[in-house]
């Protein structure tokens, strides 16, 4: 179970986002104590806070969750307290912070880099409390600083930049020349788009619903997207295979992670092509039509999270204006407001919704 004890008064209090309990909904704005910090931690003042599907999916009972907890893994802040033993922050500084915020430091995933990898991995959110709140305490081996050019609502974007980063860049490899089809719009999907263009595709498609018109699609066209695809309206694989003259795509982002997704994403594939998926399904299961892929030499690539290093190129990026979030900012809300950004993110009716703290 998780360690807050809901329908307390302290002192020392401060407001948090908790679902209260399993099941769909359930969730509240209660107070909390403010937490205390270890001496290798630092104290942070929640400025700005992402809401993601994965935040939805626990919400409406979709994914399990350590309940009572905290909501919430996307966020940007300031330091504003720091423990004897942190040296590589100061007070002052404007933060974010990687999902593996505990990890054993000493298993092989660990020694790797790979702390996301970790079976005794921890994040907000998820398995603690999460970030949907005023003051969050967390490691520092955690946190990445923000860029001076872009503002906390674009640092909250940083956590999903580098989930997309280490998807299409260090899993998936993309290439110069290669013919890119990304399935599903949302913030990660738009973030690969930015990130393959930038790193040399040759085309990129962006596929989406019929819901994802209005919206989603049309921001993939704005920032670039050679063709975008409804496919409750059109054929994505005629499409595909007429635009690379029947050769079909070199590498498919799966970004949905729905089974439609899946094997859509393989019929549209070349010979040797590469499919990477990023999409969380919940508790479903997915299928593969493995024939399809084993008969054409595929590589079926699953990307988890995000990686230390791909922070730093998500850094870089936005430093560099390689990449731009603010087009994803679709809605923004104050923090005592918060049901009214998660109602429309229920409804899919955003791409990303930024809570933040008016004071």
């Amino acid at each position: 179970m998780s360690d807050i004890p809901i329908f307390i008064f302290w002192e020392d209090a401060m407001k948090a986002i908790i679902k209260t309990k399993p099941g769909p909904g359930n969730v509240e704005l209660v107070d909390v104590p403010v937490p205390g910090i270890a001496e290798t931690e630092v104290l942070i003042k929640v400025r700005a806070m992402g809401i993601c599907g994965s935040d939805i999916l626990i919400i409406d009972g979709d994914m399990d969750a350590n309940v009572p907890i905290i909501l919430g893994h996307e966020f940007s802040g300031e330091i504003v307290e720091k423990g004897s033993k942190v040296t590589h922050f100061s007070i002052g500084d404007r933060v974010a912070s990687e999902l593996s915020i505990q990890s054993c430091r000493w298993c092989v995933d660990c020694r790797r880099g790979d702390f996301h990898l970790c079976a005794n991995r921890r994040a907000p959110g998820i398995h603690m409390n999460g970030v949907f709140t005023e003051y969050i305490a967390l490691p520092e081996f955690s946190l990445h600083k923000i860029p001076d050019n872009i503002s906390y609502e674009e640092g909250a974007v940083m956590e999903p930049a580098a989930v997309a980063a280490h998807g299409v860049l260090e899993r998936a490899l993309i290439q110069p020349e290669d013919f890119v089809v990304i399935i599903g719009p949302g913030t990660i999907g738009l973030l690969a788009l930015q990130m393959v263009m930038h790193y040399g595709a040759k085309k990129v498609v962006v596929a989406g619903k019929e819901n994802d018109m209005h919206l989603r699609l049309l921001t993939a066209q704005e920032l670039g997207a050679d063709r975008i695809i409804n496919v409750d309206r059109e054929n994505i694989e005629d499409i595909v295979f007429e635009m690379t003259d029947g050769r079909g795509a070199d590498l498919v982002v799966d970004c949905a992670g729905t089974q439609s997704a899946i094997y859509e994403g393989i019929q549209v594939l070349k010979k040797h092509g590469r499919l990477c998926t990023m999409g969380m399904p919940g508790e479903i299961e997915i299928g593969i039509p493995w024939k399809k892929a084993i008969f054409r030499d595929m590589d079926l690539i699953f990307s988890y999270s995000s990686s230390a290093s791909s922070w730093n190129i998500v850094r870089s990026m936005l430093e560099r204006g390689a990449i731009n979030v603010k087009p994803l900012i679709t809605h923004r809300e104050s923090f005592s407001n918060y049901q009214i950004v998660l109602d429309d993110a229920t409804k899919g009716n955003v791409i990303k919704a930024i809570l933040f703290h008016e004071s």
